[in-house]
């Protein structure tokens, strides 16, 4: 499947919320209606970065920096379904290794699946397969709760 066209009316450099959002006024209220617009982003995920520091030489990013719980086409989540609502047609380039570990001594990509995930952590890290499981598996939960909560009312 190619990903790219030839030809794009408008190409965006920065896919932070500012550039996010220009794409997608440009795409729905440009000059011609139905413009082509790309989006070019140098990170993985598009979001935008908005602060990082730097600890025991170990760069982190505190902010929001990725646009997650999108899904394919046949299987939309809850951003996706958003889109979709709000009548937003984007095909989203699938980012299969999207989460990387880099500290000293250790350099590891990360793929979905919490077994796999954990497998590849307890390879370069032996005896951790069992605990990062089941924190995974704890991070799932409450992720799962939130999604839940962010959907259905609470009624006191």
């Amino acid at each position: 499947m190619k990903f790219y066209k030839d030809h794009y009316d408008v190409i965006v450099i920065g896919g932070a919320l500012a550039g996010l959002s220009s794409a997608l006024m440009l795409a729905d209220k440009g000059l011609d209606k139905g413009l082509d617009v790309l989006v070019l982003e140098r990170h993985n995920l598009p979001g935008g970065i908005a602060t990082s520091f730097v600890r025991g030489g170990i760069e982190i990013e505190a902010a929001l920096h990725e646009m997650m719980s999108i899904g394919p086409k046949e299987n939309r989540l809850k951003v996706g379904k958003f889109f979709d609502d709000m009548g937003v047609d984007i095909d989203w380039l699938p980012v299969p290794e999207c989460y990387h570990a880099s500290l000293p001594g250790l350099e590891v990509t990360l793929h979905p699946g919490l077994e796999r995930f954990s497998r590849e952590v307890d390879e370069q890290v032996p005896g951790t397969y069992d605990k990062v499981l089941k924190l995974l598996k704890l991070c799932d939960t409450v992720f799962n709760s939130v999604n839940e909560l962010s959907i259905h009312p609470i009624i006191l």
